[in-house]
């Protein structure tokens, strides 16, 4: 997000759009993720990943060499198509590798880019205001480089390749999957909310949601009926074992969402806020956390085979939700208790972001591992969606009503003219001193005041994040518990063969090709 506000600076358009950015990425890898998990276990995961390496490149093409805020909208959706596909990726290295290793392999997943994982807001930050452009270089060289592998190196079995591809996909559940494309009103009412720009009273937020809500309702009573539908019934309708462990996960997954959304994105803005607006002292700021969840994937790796996950589970949910919950005793007077909280809670994080994956996936069979796997990311990123919402919302409604009372009693008692407080209000929103000392009437010992008072507003707004984000913490403590321990289940060696590269095949039947003839000449 460090990023996308700078391009907008950079590019031609309204301000105001740059939260789009964001939601059209978030919305279609959420979306689109439990549709195209449940199709690639019926057609197989290879197309997949190529056409959405080929559309997270073009999108990173058209945003790399843009000059519109609007065409960088556009960019970021072929993005996020993309990146839906390549998140099956959670599925496809589980089903490559025995079952007894899937934690290890989830591990490396998420540790593979441990410099943009551990120092991802200060690399931003510095390409932000040096070169924002390389935010989408760094896009076209990987995707470019994944499209290469999976072309020439991934080649799993075909899924019933006795069938007709065509008649699969004419069998297929189109009309769930329909109704899983509408849950995207739930993004695009509460993402504007979330950014200020429409109230949540307003029809542009209450009807998108409204409807989304409804389409997810009217999709529950779908796929308990469909034939083939597209989440199969046997995710959910069986109340015993793993399976039921399946609906716990979820809730568990949706309740810990917004403490990591705290922990992760609203940071960045109340460091900004409170601390400094310094770029690089905020990406270092956020170095704890990166590097916390690092520490947390390889922790992941090597307990989770040692038994009792559900209990793992619900240790890791409690330790995130004190961690996040002893944020809201920080003062605008040091950051420094924030950063150790932030370094242990990080760690959760990290333990947290594995080990869901790995239980959710054992709690159904490798043939609806895509679904699963999807569902998961729907779950995840639409309680990521409601948590940004919720909290943003909660700084802007605390922050209104409260600020500009608060700065007039701190600096009319100073001397300044009242009608210069609109003036002042509009400067130090916009964090610039040289705006302040523009203001008719300014003085240091006013500047002083407001911005004491501004950070201690601040400060209390964020406080009233951290009580929802530790209650919803406990809950899914609570039902974690009552998940069921998939250690006993990552004994099996069992894992799907992959087929040999077609350019080595090629080779090879050349080479024997070339044996053969030199054979027969000897004999003749």
């Amino acid at each position: 997000m460090t990023s996308h506000a700078t391009i907008l600076i950079y590019t031609s358009g309204p301000i105001t759009n740059y939260p789009w950015i964001y939601v059209s990425w978030l919305a279609c890898i959420a979306v689109l993720s439990g549709v195209l998990g449940s199709f690639s276990d019926v057609l197989g995961r290879r197309w997949f990943f190529i056409v959405g390496n080929v559309f997270a490149l073009i999108g990173a093409i058209i945003c790399a060499a843009t000059h519109s805020a609007n065409v960088v909208i556009v960019g970021m959706t072929f993005a996020g198509v993309g990146a839906a596909n390549q998140y099956l990726a959670l599925a496809a290295l589980s089903e490559m590798f025995p079952k007894k290793h899937r934690a290890y392999v989830q591990a490396i997943l998420q540790m593979s880019p441990f410099p943009f994982t551990a120092c991802g807001a200060l690399i931003a930050s510095k390409m932000a205001i040096d070169t924002w452009r390389w935010v989408y270089y760094l896009n076209i060289i990987l995707s470019g480089l994944a499209l290469i592998a999976v072309v020439l190196f991934y080649y799993p079995p075909v899924p019933y390749a006795e069938v007709s591809r065509w008649k699969l996909i004419k069998s297929h559940d189109w009309f769930g999957a329909g109704l899983l494309l509408g849950v995207m009103g739930l993004y695009l009412g509460a993402g504007p909310a979330a950014f200020g720009l429409h109230g949540w009273g307003t029809a542009a937020v209450l009807v998108p949601i409204c409807v989304g809500i409804a389409i997810l309702i009217a999709m529950g009573f779908w796929n308990g009926h469909a034939s083939n539908p597209l989440l199969p019934t046997k995710m959910f309708n069986n109340v015993r074992g793993q399976l039921h462990s399946v609906n716990l996960l979820l809730f568990s997954i949706g309740a810990i969402t917004m403490p990591l959304e705290v922990v992760t994105f609203v940071w960045s803005s109340q460091t900004q806020a409170i601390y400094t607006t310094d770029a690089t002292k905020i990406g270092l700021y956020n170095f704890p956390t990166g590097f916390g969840a690092e520490v947390g994937f390889l922790i992941a790796a090597i307990t989770i085979k040692r038994g009792r996950t559900n209990l793992q589970l619900a240790v890791a949910c409690l330790i995130l939700a004190i961690f996040v919950g002893l944020q809201a005793t920080l003062t605008p007077n040091g950051i420094r208790p924030g950063l150790a909280y932030l370094s242990i809670g990080g760690v959760a994080l990290g333990f947290i972001q594995v080990i869901v994956v790995v239980m959710i996936q054992f709690g159904i069979g490798n043939e609806h591992i895509g679904a699963v796997t999807g569902l998961f990311i729907l779950v995840r990123w639409i309680g990521a969606a409601i948590g940004i919402a919720l909290a943003l919302t909660i700084v802007r409604s605390k922050v209104g009503s409260t600020w500009p009372m608060a700065v007039a009693e701190a600096v009319f008692p100073l001397g300044l003219p009242q009608t210069s407080l609109p003036l002042l209000l509009g400067a130090l929103a916009t964090g610039s001193p040289a705006a302040v000392m523009q203001v008719p009437g300014i003085t240091p010992a006013i500047v002083e005041a407001a911005t004491v008072v501004t950070k201690e507003v601040y400060a209390a707004a964020y406080r009233l994040i951290y009580y929802p984000s530790l209650a919803l913490g406990l809950f899914a403590v609570v039902v974690s518990a009552f998940t069921v321990d998939i250690a006993p289940l990552m004994e099996s060696d069992e894992a799907l063969p992959m087929g040999i590269p077609r350019f080595l095949m090629l080779a090879a039947s050349r080479r024997d090709a070339e044996k053969g003839s030199g054979i027969n000449e000897e004999k003749n």
